[in-house]
């Protein structure tokens, strides 16, 4: 299991980095350029309000899913025509809520427009999912890999050729950015369905039987979903709903966000690749000790070192990315890439949680966290009237959290063995602050610095004891 861990997280951080970086910064970042600051603002806020709404498209659906069919495989073909037409039902409540929320806030014609095709985006995003869990939940992780980048790739051969072509760069508009994403999204949905179909092997039916107690049983998921969409998605909703230049805000603090919103896709991979793992050892009562700490191990050092590099070498990559810097900026920025290392520990432990079906526990932490994080949002954009305020919450919300987990975990599965690791955290992050530290000071450019930490960084773990040669070769010999 450690060796299959190691071996398909390593495939998927490669394919990831070949293709969702160029996405991020290469599409994403040219339609703000392109698009300005307010009006893809705009679209950033009504993006995260359908976020934040997502939960009804799924109801927890997809992880309980993935859960079922990690510890029995028979559950795929019980369950798709039911999990498949609930999203089709919950589509239209979805859209319904939404368009109540427009109405309560609002919005104009225009930002409903938008609205609606975000939600189309979500509803295709939440299908393939969905689909996606069944492949993962088979440890077909490759395949999934594959089918997590497919949609990004389409985008990127259509907006390449758009962006870096003088004669066609005037078509781009925010409708042809969304209708854009929506084609993507339903070519990855077939090809997600044609691999889907070569692991069924049995009829699949609708049940009225098994889709209502299925529908109630994933409740609990749904509130934790909607819950965690709240404090994490709601920020630059709040923003652009409760300043005069909302929009603008929104799409200053999309650019503090853009790159830790890149960085996580990482953490993203592993919780993917740990929930079916998890799910089936504890299935299997077998420990799930030795595939966190490695996990850990893996994480969360990279996090750390990635967030002082870029704390101190903040202006550059602004300005790099963007062209322009100033300070509220570049402190929002830090704030934000400082998430890093508090999202890596969320990532790993909320994972073994839900692997877990500790719900409740799960439930509770993010209701006080989304309380807190509204609470908190409100008041700090009342005074900094800024998109400063929600990079500040965030920071300490997610911190805060991430701690929850750690001992929501300890509680559930007794000692972990983390105490060693986190002398070894303190240590690293230390060594990492004074090379980067001396690194800045010479006043060394930004790409040397990048690979002088690459160079640095597996003898800094080496040495730390954060892996030895003799482990690696048990990791990958053990099955």
């Amino acid at each position: 299991m450690q060796k299959k861990f190691i071996t398909n997280i390593i495939i998927a951080v490669i394919i990831n980095l070949a293709i969702k970086p160029i996405w991020i910064f290469g599409i994403d970042r040219n339609a703000q350029l392109i698009l300005g600051d307010a009006q893809y603002g705009l679209y950033l806020a009504l993006m995260n309000l359908s976020i934040v709404f997502n939960i009804i498209l799924d109801m927890g659906l997809t992880n309980l899913n993935n859960r079922l069919v990690a510890q029995n495989s028979i559950a795929l073909q019980e369950n798709l025509a039911n999990i498949a037409i609930a999203k089709l039902i919950l589509f239209f409540v979805y859209l319904l809520a939404l368009l109540i929320c427009a109405l309560f806030f609002n919005y104009d014609y225009h930002a409903i427009e938008i609205l609606f095709l975000a939600a189309i985006i979500q509803f295709l995003n939440s299908f393939i999912t969905y689909l996606r869990s069944n492949i993962n939940a088979n440890h077909l992780f490759k395949t999934d890999s594959f089918l997590g980048v497919a949609d990004k790739l389409i985008m990127i051969i259509i907006f390449g050729t758009l962006f870096y072509s003088n004669s066609w760069k005037h078509l781009f508009t925010i409708h042809f950015f969304l209708y854009t994403q929506i084609f993507s999204y339903l070519m990855a949905i077939i090809f997600a369905l044609f691999f889907t179909n070569k692991i069924i092997t049995s009829p699949i039916h609708f049940s009225w039987q098994k889709f209502l107690p299925m529908i109630k049983q994933t409740i609990p998921y749904a509130t934790l979903v909607l819950l965690m969409g709240l404090y994490m998605r709601s920020d630059m909703f709040l923003l652009e709903r409760w300043l005069p230049d909302g929009a603008y805000q929104s799409g200053m603090y999309g650019k503090s966000f853009r790159l830790l919103d890149s960085l996580n896709m990482i953490g993203f991979l592993f919780a993917g690749i740990l929930l079916p793992i998890f799910a089936r050892q504890i299935a299997s009562k077998e420990s799930v000790l030795p595939v966190l700490q490695i996990s850990a191990k893996l994480l969360i050092p990279a996090s750390i070192a990635i967030a002082i590099f870029c704390g101190y070498y903040a202006q550059e990559i602004l300005e790099l990315l963007y062209h322009y810097s100033d300070a509220t900026l570049i402190t929002s920025f830090r704030l934000v890439i400082g998430v890093f290392p508090a999202m890596a520990l969320m990532n790993i432990f909320s994972t073994l949680m839900a692997s877990a079906a500790k719900i409740k526990e799960m439930i509770f932490i993010t209701c006080i966290a989304a309380i807190i994080s509204v609470l908190c949002n409100y008041f700090a954009i009342a005074y900094f009237k800024s998109y400063l305020a929600v990079s500040i919450v965030g920071c300490f919300v997610q911190y805060g959290i991430g701690v929850a987990y750690i001992f929501g975990c300890k509680k559930e599965f007794g000692n972990l063995g983390l105490k060693p690791l986190m002398y070894q955290i303190i240590l690293t992050s230390v060594v990492f602050i004074l090379c980067n530290y001396f690194l800045y000071t010479q006043s060394i450019t930004l790409l040397v610095s990048v690979f002088a930490n690459i160079i640095l960084y597996i003898p800094i773990l080496y040495f730390q004891g954060f892996f030895n040669f003799k482990n690696l070769q048990q990791y990958f010999s053990n099955k």
